[in-house]
């Protein structure tokens, strides 16, 4: 027997939970509960996404990310603080992977950076980076 991803009831269509439960929620600039922000830690690096829960399994350096890209290589002014205030000053200089499909967890975060609109949508608009491409 085949298995079925969906199946429409009625023209409602229902999807599997098992094909679900592990996907990434969606977000918008709007969204005050689970702002846009760069992440700096200890060894993961610097991750640019959307805080979904801090303090997780009773540590304050452990956050859950959503559409969490890593950030090689950015242009701007001079810190971190300005790329999450401005942006990227030349995005064609930035190095950042595709955003995750899954929510990831960062253990060893000490720096949590919120995002401007602005500069959420000009950090979502840099092209992911593809070595020898």
């Amino acid at each position: 027997m085949p298995e079925f991803e969906e199946i429409n009831l009625n023209g409602e269509i229902y999807v599997k939970k098992s094909s679900v439960e592990n996907a990434a929620p969606s977000f918008d600039e709007d969204d005050e509960k689970h702002p846009y922000c760069i992440f700096r830690g200890h060894e993961c690096g610097v991750h640019a996404g959307y805080l979904v829960e801090s303090n997780l399994y009773g540590s304050p350096n452990a956050v859950k990310v959503a559409q969490a890209r890593r950030l090689w290589r950015w242009d701007s002014k001079f810190t971190l603080t300005e790329l999450a205030n401005n942006g990227p000053r030349k995005s064609e200089n930035c190095k950042f992977s595709e955003p995750s499909k899954n929510e990831i967890i960062l253990l060893d975060v000490f720096e949590i950076l919120p995002c401007t609109k602005d500069s959420a949508k000009r950090l979502k608009e840099v092209y992911s980076y593809e070595p020898n491409a």
